[in-house]
């Protein structure tokens, strides 16, 4: 399933640029770090159309970016965020592109972990302390 939308063709660079950074900001809901946003822009670009997924789990991610066993399909996966720099817990992105039909179908697929909540301080652990 290729993407040829002609309006995407029609626009400018800098147009093109401007939407890649909205969606990936929208995706990520905004945790992504400049760094990282310009990171993926200049592995991106701008030029051409990618599909783009959330996972929900870790796993979910892993199974989608692993590599294929079937001989047939032929399968690129470039790691674009690794999280190696940073937590355990890091945003991850990865392309893979495959080959149906014989056309070149491009996914970004990402896997935000879950934010841990805010340890709030407990009221009864404070009267606690004080007696």
């Amino acid at each position: 399933m290729g993407l040829n939308n002609r309006l995407f063709r029609k626009k400018s660079a800098k147009s093109k640029a401007k939407k890649l950074e909205m969606v990936l900001r929208r995706l990520t809901r905004g945790t992504m770090t400049v760094e990282q946003t310009r990171q993926l822009q200049s592995v991106l670009g701008y030029r051409r159309q990618y599909q783009m997924q959330v996972c929900s789990s870790k796993q979910t991610f892993r199974s989608a970016v692993a590599p294929s066993q079937d001989v047939e399909e032929k399968k690129m996966v470039l790691t674009l965020l690794d999280g190696k720099e940073t937590t355990e817990n890091a945003l991850l992105a990865t392309l893979v592109c495959r080959q149906v039909l014989g056309k070149i179908e491009s996914t970004v697929y990402f896997y935000l972990p879950k934010q841990k909540e805010v340890m709030r301080d407990d009221p009864r652990a404070k009267e606690a302390k004080e007696k």
